[in-house]
């Protein structure tokens, strides 16, 4: 519910940082021009939700330069924690593959940033998911190291939810086919990455031996 028009009128109505929408009340939205009970409704509803979201996706929202989806699931992969996160080297950050100095260099820069910490602190004071729960997440990593492309459509998955069954396992889910792709998963309508997979000779999984052959289940 928080588009860029309504960001726009909040910011004009006073908002100052990202953290305070976690304090706005149904009185503070409602005497802004132009918002009625139900969309005042639906933005608190979605608001309430979003401290549910999973804490790489907190971490990527941050909005660090050069810290994207991907790095930022890495990085929670292996440290669990924001807070963690946000008290590591530049030479810790360097370790970690696919991390380069620059990248580091910003990541270590945002959290010493006293308005970052500051923001981190009232996340955490109002609810938000900054720390993943380490006893749900799978030690199975029997997929580790392996590219996978997913294509066409599937049955029994949602391509979001296989694709993070897949990256729990530890695989790298691609989007696109090359000579570094392990397996392509096919579903119904398969089209142009399935002819590729197939002219370089790559391994072609229908969706229901996928669950079988990778111990989808």
């Amino acid at each position: 519910g928080l588009g860029i028009k309504v960001m726009d009128k909040l910011l004009k109505s006073g908002l100052t940082s990202i953290d305070k929408i976690y304090s706005l009340t149904k009185e503070d939205l409602i005497s802004i021009e132009g918002f009625k009970d139900k969309m005042v409704e639906n933005i608190l509803e979605s608001i309430e939700k979003s401290k549910s979201n999973e804490p790489n996706r907190v971490l990527y929202g941050l909005g660090i330069r050069h810290l994207g989806r991907s790095a930022s699931k890495e990085l929670i992969k292996r440290y669990h924690d924001i807070e963690v996160i946000s008290t590591l080297t530049v030479e810790e950050l360097e370790e970690i593959e696919g991390f380069g100095k620059v990248m580091a260099e910003t990541i270590y820069d945002a959290f010493q940033n006293e308005e970052m910490l500051r923001m981190l602190s009232v996340f955490k004071e109002k609810g938000l998911t900054l720390k993943e729960d380490v006893s749900a997440v799978s030690t199975d990593d029997s997929l580790s190291g392996k590219v996978i492309v997913l294509t066409g459509t599937l049955n029994h998955f949602k391509r979001e939810e296989l694709k993070t069954i897949l990256e729990n396992k530890g695989a790298k889910v691609s989007g696109s086919v090359s000579k570094k792709t392990d397996f392509v998963i096919a579903g119904e309508n398969a089209g142009s990455k399935l002819a590729k997979a197939e002219s370089l000779d790559v391994k072609v999984l229908s969706e229901d031996e996928a669950i079988t052959f990778l111990n989808l289940n």
